[in-house]
């Protein structure tokens, strides 16, 4: 991290170590602060603040926010790596930033053109059949429940004999969106290949590069696949999935506002009843 350094080699003196310590847990904030703010925040005057910064070896204020700029702008998933006995702070701020990357990563990579055509082919069916299996299923259950609230029949189908027999008897009017991380399970590959050769509509949501789910689909959807933050590969793109399928209850939800708020009324309504 960019205050690391700082921390070995400034001879900052106690009150000034516990500014640096405000500093790198609220660095996302720090190029929006004002010098007088940051000292307001610390007890401190903005006077003890510049000095602060130049004992950090920054000629002033705004060099000091042009440097944390930048290094916000170059921070990778990689640089967000939990170590042994991390503080419970530094973990909350470090699952925000990766969270928060995800999600960017995510909303750049996707096509909206392609994206534009999933949501057209989801407006004109009932049905949305979701083969996932794993992190993924879980995902796709949580999906489907928010599909059902829009008036949509989802099921998800995560047994592999399951997704085959879908392959082979799935209605024509039906939408099938599978979910893979890598696009390597055999089973979910050949459910996918029938599903093509049936001219059913397929949708994919996989990592990017993904050449053996493209060629067995009609659209694809690109998931952040990172492997380079420790053990993390799971959570990464499941959070990205998770935020496409938000993404196309949210455009599908104001689409259908009224009807969406009808239904939610009456299952409402009937729970009270229970």
């Amino acid at each position: 991290m960019i205050f690391d350094e700082i921390a070995e080699t400034s001879n900052l003196n106690e009150n000034e170590r516990q500014l640096l310590q405000y500093m790198i847990n609220h660095i996302e904030e720090l190029p929006h602060l004002s010098s007088r703010e940051l000292g307001r925040r610390m007890f401190t005057s903005s006077t003890a603040v510049l000095r602060c910064i130049k004992k950090m070896g920054f000629a002033n204020y705004n060099d000091f926010k042009l440097n944390i700029n930048s290094y916000l702008r170059n921070y990778t998933m990689k640089e967000v790596k939990v170590s042994e006995n991390d503080e419970l702070l530094e973990l909350m701020n470090k699952m925000t930033s990766l969270n928060e990357q995800i999600i960017q990563k995510t909303k750049e990579q996707i096509s909206v053109n392609i994206l534009q055509k999933v949501i057209e082919q989801l407006d004109k069916t009932t049905f949305v059949d979701i083969i996932a299996n794993n992190e993924n299923a879980q995902i796709a259950e949580y999906a489907s429940s928010n599909l059902c609230k829009i008036g949509k029949m989802a099921t998800v189908y995560e047994n592999d004999n399951k997704q085959i027999s879908l392959g082979m008897n799935v209605p024509r009017d039906h939408v099938v969106i599978a979910v893979s991380k890598y696009g390597e399970n055999i089973n979910m590959l050949r459910a996918m290949r029938i599903l093509k050769k049936r001219h059913i509509s397929v949708i994919a949501i996989t990592g990017q590069g993904n050449e053996t789910m493209k060629a067995v689909s009609d659209e694809m959807i690109y998931g952040v696949l990172d492997e380079s933050v420790n053990s993390f590969t799971n959570l990464i793109f499941t959070t990205s999935v998770k935020y496409i399928f938000d993404l196309v209850y949210a455009v599908l939800f104001s689409k259908h506002y009224d009807s969406t708020i009808k239904h939610e009324e009456i299952l409402l309504k009937l729970f009270e009843r229970r």
